[in-house]
Formats: C-alpha cells, structure tokens, sequence
C-alpha cells in the first residue's frame, strides 16, 4: 500500500516535470491547467496516502485489539480446556473409585455366598449326625431298657428260686 502510493508521487511528480519540459511557453494557460490538475492530483493523492495512513493506523489498531482479544479468547479457551481436563481426571478418578467400590462389593458378596454355603453343608452335615446319634442313642436305650427288664425280670425269678430252693432245703 505505501510502495503504491510512493509510485503514484514519483509518477506524478515525473508527468509534472515532463508537462512542463514538453510545454509550450507560450500557451501558458494549459500550462496553469495541467499544473492545476496536477496540484488536484497530488492533492487527492496525498488525500489518498492519509486516508490510507489513517486506515492503515485505524487497521493496525484494529489488529491490536484483534490481536488482544484472540489472546484473550486463546486464554479463555486454555482456561476451560484446562478446567474440561481437570474435570475429566476428576471423573476419570471418581469412575475407577466406583469400579473399585463395585469389584469390593463383588468380593464381599462372593465371600458371603460362599460362606452361607459352607455354613448351610455344615448345619446339613450336623443335622444329618445328629440324627443318627439320635437314632442310635434312641436304639441303644432301648436295649438298654430292655437289658434293664431282662436284668430285673431275672433278678425276680432268680430270688423265687432261690427262695424256693431255700424253702425245700430248709423245710
């Protein structure tokens, strides 16, 4: 943009001197015309280069503020992006802490199982004993009983007989 508005002086300034080299002296009117154009030239050129200064001043400034609020912007996007990560390894953490709680709770309840199960083959097994114990128990006593009986039934004829035997002997 500069080094087309330094061509357009130095062309202007070039076509001036050449409008005056070539002129006819004599028609000094178009000289003062051409001179008057010129001066309009340069001065709309010079118009031109300072609207373009200021644009190019007002578009830097522009790229300043472009430039401070993408900086701005970038820093806003790395803070969430760093908050969104942050967020993410919380979770991240929270999940392996459940999944942990989860297998924990597995295990407890495979160790309770288990353990019912042993304790349920146990009452059976202690059950199972226990009745034949009992059966045995039951059946012993009833021979017991009936040694008992035999035992007192032959203790009772054993004394008549012996009573008898006595009584023969004596009388």
């Amino acid at each position: 943009m500069k080094n087309q508005s330094n061509f357009l002086k130095i062309f202007l300034t070039l076509s001036f001197f050449c409008a005056f080299a070539f002129a006819d002296v004599s028609d000094s009117t178009k000289a003062s015309a051409i001179n008057d154009s010129l001066k309009t030239d340069s001065l709309s050129v010079l118009q031109n280069d300072s609207l373009a200064a200021q644009k190019a001043d007002s578009l830097s400034e522009n790229m300043k503020v472009d430039s401070v609020a993408k900086s701005e912007v970038q820093e806003e996007l790395a803070l969430r992006d760093s908050l969104l990560a942050v967020g993410d390894s919380i979770r991240a953490a929270e999940q392996k802490m459940h999944e942990s709680e989860m297998e924990i709770q597995n295990a407890r309840c495979e160790n309770w199982e288990k353990s019912y199960s042993t304790l349920q083959q146990e009452y059976n097994t202690c059950t199972k004993i226990l009745r034949v114990n009992l059966t045995n128990g039951e059946a012993k006593q009833k021979e017991m009983q009936r040694m008992a009986r035999i035992a007192q039934m032959g203790s009772w004829v054993g004394g008549i007989v012996i009573g008898l035997l006595l009584g023969i002997f004596v009388f």
